[in-house]
């Protein structure tokens, strides 16, 4: 029994060793030699209450104290630990949680306003497209294309400031991938007034009817991801949640209206119509796919299905036949042949979202035989779904397809977070993007999203940090988790692929800074800013010696149009002012524009 104890005890600081290893690989001596120490500490006590235990001749009392001992050093090694992944990367981040402290001057001339602006390192890279080996993502040159992500809901029509400001952000990431949201259709959706991508029928044409203005912003989108090197999974159309305030951004029954009959609302066209099966549907759906791969951009000159910008089309966003089946797999193979045809070398990821309590059950069985489709995927919502993401992935993996977290969120606690980012790197998963990135404003401040009563939309680097200033107030609609579940994430986007996190972040690229008029300015923000310094200049056309740092520390971190720096003192007239964004690691960001006062 000893013998068998001694080998479970050292079994345990094996495989503590191991995960240590795997997880936190770039300081893995360090914090494995500190943990070990404190770890055979634990361990010498233990073998003393066994050897306590296997002797003839103490109390039971004292029996039963040493076998309580064993079990807490147990558990300790094989649990303790791992459910400190939170307070390890926070010191791996540099998270003491202390309160701003501004440096001390003197500024060195070489960082003041009039020296060489740092580079951005975002040069545009030429792109091979992303393939399917084995069950896994690699690029046709065989370099591994595992990622860890977040979606972006409002690309597709947002404004150009804040679609490149995404852009900045998501180039921070190890491999660079986002999800947009569907297509806008305009229709029965109360939640959106302006025109969407498809505005309706043409019988005379027999298409539908597509807005220029729109599709010319798509072209910004992908011409802005090609910029900065991010790869798009674009589901094309929407499902129908049920009613139609549930209608976000118009979905495939206002299709069924236009094609059929417009006079229709909209719970008599989800019954007349079944969308799925109807001929008529299908092929009016073929249209849609047409028009998008066939489009060329008004910016690169590229024709969609020949841009390997494109990660993946995806077939739909959460498509569900009958409340809770995927969708019919003779429509999405349809579908996804019909894209292949367009784009032979795009991948085709099934958008379908079986509310199915077992996993054979999710995946339609003419999908996973055909070769059309080459990615599956499941969203996992709150910490009880975030369980399955092992079996999912090796479900598809068993079928030839690569397996992505489409969607994830509302997770418990931070622990959560990392379990599920550590259980999708361990178990194959080719990527995965967590519900969701808001952008910087073109407004000022950042746009928020409420998702329900405890979660909401993150932003980057997140807020509050570890080096947020004192009295910070977290904004309405604002995520106190987002810092570490972002930190959680970057950290993922590197060692998912074997790769070490690089010491610094990427440098904050030029904020933009306007007056008030009462006494502060506001400025369109900086990716990857984590606060700002504001410089003024008395006298027109300052050298570097007339610049003075007013202000450090400032911070962004508000909502939308709600971002200002209000001056101590009156600001002297013919004064000039300048921003700049400092990172997270201290990385001096790029300049302004000046702005006379």
């Amino acid at each position: 029994m000893y013998d068998g104890t001694v080998f479970l005890l050292q079994s345990l600081l094996r495989s503590r060793l191991v995960w240590m290893e795997h997880r936190f690989r770039p300081h893995f001596r360090l914090l494995s030699w500190t943990w070990l120490g404190l770890a055979v500490l634990r361990y010498d006590v233990a073998l003393c209450m066994l050897r306590l235990l296997l002797r003839s001749d103490p109390p039971l009392a004292l029996r039963a104290v040493a076998f309580l001992a064993i079990l807490f050093v147990a558990y300790r090694l094989l649990f303790s630990s791992a459910m400190g992944v939170r307070d390890m990367l926070s010191k791996l981040q540099g998270d003491s949680q202390k309160p701003f402290k501004a440096p001390p001057p003197p500024i060195p001339h070489a960082t003041r306003p009039g020296a060489a602006a740092p580079s951005s390192g975002n040069a545009p890279s030429g792109k091979p497209f992303v393939t399917v080996q084995r069950g896994q993502l690699v690029l046709e040159d065989g370099t591994p294309f595992r990622f860890a992500s977040l979606n972006a809901p409002e690309l597709l029509d947002g404004h150009e400031f804040e679609v490149e400001d995404t852009m900045r952000t998501l180039a921070g990431f190890g491999r660079r991938v986002t999800r947009t949201y569907t297509l806008k259709i305009e229709g029965t959706s109360p939640h959106f007034g302006d025109a969407g991508h498809i505005n309706g029928w043409d019988h005379a044409r027999g298409d539908w009817i597509y807005d220029e203005s729109k599709w010319q912003k798509v072209d910004k989108v992908i011409a802005l991801a090609e910029k900065y090197d991010v790869r798009l999974i674009i589901p094309v159309l929407n499902q129908d949640f049920g009613s139609q305030n549930d209608n976000w951004v118009g979905n495939w029954v206002d299709l069924i209206r236009y094609r059929k009959n417009t006079d229709w609302d909209y719970a008599t066209a989800r019954s007349k119509v079944d969308f799925f099966t109807d001929r008529e549907m299908i092929e009016a759906t073929k249209l849609i796919y047409s028009y998008f791969l066939n489009r060329i951009n008004t910016i690169t000159g590229k024709r969609y299905g020949d841009d390997p910008t494109i990660l993946a089309w995806e077939t739909g966003n959460e498509l569900q036949y009958k409340g809770r089946h995927p969708a019919p797999g003779s429509w999405t193979v349809e579908m996804a042949r019909h894209i292949k045809s367009l784009a032979p070398r795009t991948l085709v990821m099934d958008g379908s979202f079986a509310k199915a309590d077992t996993v054979d059950s999710s995946y339609a069985p003419e999908v996973l035989k055909s070769k059309e489709v080459d990615l599956l995927s499941y969203h996992y919502y709150g910490t009880g779904d975030s369980t399955r993401v092992k079996k999912d992935s090796a479900y598809a993996r068993k079928h030839g397809k690569a397996f992505i977290a489409g969607e994830y969120g509302f997770l418990n606690s931070l622990n959560d977070y990392a379990y599920f980012l550590s259980a999708a790197e361990k178990e194959g998963c080719a990527g995965s993007l967590v519900w969701s990135l808001r952008p910087h404003s073109a407004k000022g401040g950042f746009k928020t999203h409420r998702e329900d009563e405890s979660n909401s939309a993150y932003h980057v680097p997140g807020w509050p940090s570890p080096v947020t200033p004192a009295g910070f107030r977290k904004p309405q609609n604002w995520d106190d988790k987002e810092h570490m579940v972002v930190q959680y994430i970057r950290h993922a986007s590197y060692s998912i692929n074997g790769e070490g996190v690089p010491p610094q972040y990427p440098t904050p690229s030029p904020p933009h800074v306007w007056s008030n008029g009462n006494g502060s300015i506001g400025w369109r923000g900086s990716s990857w800013a984590n606060t700002y310094e504001v410089w003024l200049a008395v006298g027109q056309n300052p050298s570097q010696d007339q610049w003075q740092c007013i202000a450090q520390g400032v911070l962004d971190a508000a909502e939308e149009g709600k971002a200002e720096y209000a001056f101590q003192h009156a600001v002297p007239p013919g004064s000039t002012v300048m921003l700049r964004g400092i990172g997270l690691g201290g990385e001096v960001g790029e300049w302004s524009n000046t702005l006379p006062m």
